[in-house]
């Protein structure tokens, strides 16, 4: 997963609740984020700058970090793109909308 920002308390998925590296992928620096789930392993690139509203950007650097540097098999296909919010509550009522004014992936 790639998170542009964490707010109101949600975060992702992670088995020791830290960060279990930090990185800087296209301009950015992101906190990596690993924990198994199911028959998988969700790994997720947190924006350790939660003011992040912009981003364009190339999936294949970060699964290309993951295999270099976190033991993710080369043989491993991505088979799966979205994008969205988290539905998320919280006290203070900090509601989270997504606006998209373009949204596309190539695949090579």
């Amino acid at each position: 997963m790639i998170w542009l920002g964490a707010y109101g308390g949600a975060g992702p998925i992670s088995s020791t609740g830290s960060a279990i590296a930090s990185t800087y992928i296209d301009e950015i620096t992101w906190n990596l984020y690993k924990r198994p789930n199911s028959q998988m392993t969700v790994f997720s690139f947190v924006a350790s700058n939660a003011s992040v509203t912009s981003w364009s950007g190339d999936v294949n650097n970060f699964i290309k970090y993951l295999t270099d540097n976190q033991g993710l098999l080369s043989s491993q296909y991505l088979i799966t793109v979205e994008a969205g919010t988290e539905p998320f509550t919280n006290p203070a009522g900090v509601i989270s909308k997504l606006s998209v004014t373009e949204y596309s992936i190539a695949v090579n």
